[in-house]
């Protein structure tokens, strides 16, 4: 059970951490745009893409790990009023543990890296520079249907049932007649 709740975690983190960088991209896609502009090669622009990922990944990775050193201890001792159990728990910082994490987490950051190099070396000047005006697709579903209509056009005809004016008792704002 703990295998398969560590391979829930790892792709969790997968996406969360693929959701998180596509985010940041999108929004310095106009700054790559300008730099490219100013004479900035694909070949630099993707090393700087690289060097920043691998700053963000080992100082998310070394904080989280840190911190979660440092709370470990308080989640045992939750543990064991949890278990009612009248010894406590005993702290423990397993080196394997810290290693598989450090080196997952970095595998997890480089192979996200990649696929943004790949994302962003393909696309035009034009196109980064235009990214940060394009709005965002409506959602199709599997379908074909556009829901976020109908559910807009269910929203709007809830709201036309309401009353459109309150009585002149019951308001304690004076009443004026437009």
């Amino acid at each position: 059970m703990m295998i398969v709740c560590e391979y829930l975690i790892g792709v969790f983190s997968f996406f969360f951490i693929l959701y998180a960088n596509s985010a940041l991209l999108k929004t310095r896609k106009k700054e790559f745009g300008l730099l490219a502009l100013f004479g900035m090669t694909r070949w630099q622009l993707r090393r700087l893409i690289f060097y920043e990922n691998a700053a963000m990944a080992a100082v998310s990775a070394g904080v989280g790990i840190g911190l979660g050193i440092l709370f470990s201890k308080l989640f045992f001792m939750a543990l064991s009023v949890l278990l009612g159990t009248k010894a406590a728990i005993r702290f423990h910082v397993p080196p394997e543990a810290v290693w598989l994490t450090a080196s997952g987490f970095m595998l997890l950051f480089m192979a996200i890296t990649a696929l943004s190099l790949v994302r962003i070396g393909r696309t035009e000047i034009a196109g980064l520079l235009k990214e940060a005006r394009m709005p965002k697709p409506e959602p199709v579903f599997p379908d074909g249907s556009l829901r976020s209509r109908r559910s807009v056009s269910v929203a709007d005809t809830g709201s036309r049932s309401q009353p459109t004016s309150i009585p002149s008792g019951c308001s304690s704002f004076p009443s004026r007649d437009w």
